[in-house]
């Protein structure tokens, strides 16, 4: 079975609570070994030398300075591993958004939005699975 290494960067130690919980239970739900990393700081994660199947980047990081974002850590995400899956997870929906994303979409595999409804916790699950299954397919298709 192989193993999917995921790394979830959120200022936000609750939320970073819920992930694990949930996405634990989606690794036993799909049978499938996830490997889970947890950074509450979004240097931590940039000195960190593992690499990553899927990274869940949040987009503002409050006690950061502003150049250390989700869209300058999924660019350094994907030089460091280009088959690397980012997902870029926001509340903030403006132009400035809008713009980076547009910016930095040759960087992010998925868009979601934190304050979209109240089961945003649930779509980045879903967004996880859904990118599982490519990694999986990937796999696959290799071993053929």
């Amino acid at each position: 079975m192989k193993q999917i290494k995921i790394a979830v960067v959120d200022d936000s130690k609750a939320y970073l609570k819920i992930m694990n919980i949930l996405l634990t239970n989606l690794g036993e739900d799909r049978n499938v070994d996830l490997n889970l990393n947890f950074f509450a700081s979004p240097l931590e994660y940039k000195i960190n030398n593992s690499t990553f199947d899927i990274v869940i980047l949040d987009y503002i990081f409050y006690q950061f300075p502003s150049n250390l974002n989700g869209f300058n850590l999924d660019k350094t995400t994907k030089i460091k591993n280009s088959s690397t899956k980012v997902i870029i997870n926001t509340s903030y929906e403006n132009e400035e958004i809008l713009h980076l994303a547009n910016e930095y979409k040759d960087f992010i595999d998925k868009m979601s939005n934190k304050e979209e409804s109240s089961g945003n916790e649930l779509d980045i699950v879903n967004k996880v699975s859904n990118l599982i299954d490519e990694i999986l397919e990937i796999e696959n298709k290799i071993k053929w």
